[in-house]
């Protein structure tokens, strides 16, 4: 369990895996017990690696996972505005933001944010680093976003995609939003996306063992969805609508056999979307 270390490249993009299934009506959500919006891995690790030039070694905590995934939203009545084609244009703004109630779209800069609660969080504006492609009837946008990473050694640096982010805009009309990122930073610091919620979860283990995070008991509408796409907004009242089920399993950190005085969290996580 390592301080967060991944604010300064964290509001990039969100991401979800295997989810953000059921964004399209409010009927939808009422019909289905639970709509999956994300599912999130994370672990600490202890990490031993041969100092360059040296017989010698070192040990980090290391800590990051990963989250993707996608899924569709159509005009209900938990949108506002207008959705179409030609939203996805050079000079549109882009706001994603799933974590704290009160934190969202705005809060953010595309340059990222050091100030910020854990959480993800993309605010820019669609640009020419964007793919974009399409017609009247279908757009696409697509992006990613890079850093450096490197050996243990800190030897070998090779640019590294961490977060992409694909959005596709029908006539009919319909918002679909792709995103996978990795999370977390590695043994030489370098830094990738920040965690949607398991880094918070972990920041706050105090003893080993497991903990179990209820979707309908304490982990009831912890997060808060957000999207902003032009004129176009889902959930724009900021309601808490993502609660969180997981597992959360801790042990002692060790080194050579003697404790680190850490402890070591593997999380599995996932979300729902809730009405």
């Amino acid at each position: 369990m390592v301080p967060n270390e991944s604010v300064s490249k964290m509001f990039r993009v969100v991401a979800v895996t295997a989810g953000l299934l059921a964004l399209a009506c409010h009927q939808a959500w009422s019909a289905a017990a639970a709509n999956k919006v994300f599912t999130e891995s994370w672990q600490d690790t202890i990490v031993k690696a041969k100092l360059s030039g040296t017989t010698g070694f070192v040990y980090r905590e290391v800590s990051g996972g990963k989250f993707s995934g996608s899924g569709t939203i159509v005009p209900s009545s938990l949108t506002s505005g207008t959705l179409s084609p030609r939203l996805l244009m050079n000079g549109t703004q882009f706001d994603i933001s799933l974590g704290s109630l009160g934190v969202g779209p705005g809060s953010v800069s595309s340059s990222g944010c050091f100030s910020c609660p854990n959480g993800f969080f993309f605010s820019g504006t669609i640009d020419s680093s964007w793919k974009i492609a399409g017609n009247s009837k279908k757009m696409t946008a697509t992006t990613s976003l890079s850093t450096q990473k490197c050996n243990n050694q800190g030897l070998g640096c090779k640019p590294f995609t961490y977060e992409t982010i694909g959005l596709t805009v029908t006539n009919k009309p319909q918002l679909t939003v792709t995103i996978s990122a990795t999370t977390g930073s590695d043994f030489n610091g370098d830094i990738f996306a920040n965690s949607i919620y398991a880094e918070t979860l972990d920041e706050a283990v105090a003893s080993a063992g497991t903990q179990t995070i209820n979707a309908s008991t304490n982990g009831k509408n912890v997060l808060t969805l957000r999207i902003d796409l032009g004129t176009f907004t889902f959930n724009p009242e900021n309601k808490s609508n993502v609660s969180v089920a997981g597992t959360v399993k801790s042990k002692p950190g060790e080194i050579n056999h003697s404790s680190t005085g850490k402890l070591l969290s593997t999380i599995a996580l996932t979300g729902f979307l809730t009405p």
